[in-house]
Formats: structure tokens, C-alpha cells, sequence
């Protein structure tokens, strides 16, 4: 049983077109924002040689630039307004 597609015309083919849109720049998004977070996650691993947490404290001042970039990929990632991560997720809605 093959089944015909269909290519969707006028005003749906506007609304499809928005939805893929909007589901690459998610995508993409999401592939900044969590990459950004893992490859922290490595400098902070490399830099101070341990995993241990009970070790980790007062990285802040050490890794300045780190810390900035951790701490907005994470609030981009939980969707906080005029971030790349809120402006993916509005457009789902």
C-alpha cells in the first residue's frame, strides 16, 4: 500500500515552512547552548585535575571566563527572555 504526499499549498505551506524554521533554529540552539555547557564541563575537568565536587568550590574566580559562558549557555538553555534558548522555545508556541 504506497501512500501519495502531498505538497502542502498556500496558507499551509506558510505554516509548514514556519514550523521547520522553527524546529532547525531549536535545533541549532540547543546544539550551541549544550555544547558550550560540555566543553566547560572539560576546561573544568582539565583545569583542576579531579571530578570530585567537595574540590570544586571557588572556581568562579579562577575560571572567570568559563563561569560567564556556563552561566549563559544554562540560562539560555532554561529559556530566560532575550536568550537564543527563549527565543527557540517562543516559537513553538
Amino acid at each position: 500500500m504506497g501512500g501519495v504526499v502531498q505538497q502542502p499549498t498556500g496558507e499551509m505551506a506558510k505554516v509548514y515552512s514556519l514550523v521547520l524554521f522553527g524546529a532547525l533554529f531549536h535545533l541549532m540552539n540547543h546544539a550551541l547552548y549544550k555544547g558550550a555547557l560540555f566543553m566547560g564541563v572539560g576546561i573544568i575537568d582539565h583545569e583542576t585535575g579531579t571530578r570530585d565536587i567537595r574540590k570544586l568550590s571557588g572556581l568562579r574566580k579562577v575560571l572567570p571566563i568559563t563561569h560567564v559562558v556556563m552561566l549563559v549557555s544554562a540560562l539560555a538553555m532554561g529559556g530566560i527572555p532575550f536568550l537564543n534558548g527563549f527565543l527557540s522555545k517562543e516559537m513553538f508556541f
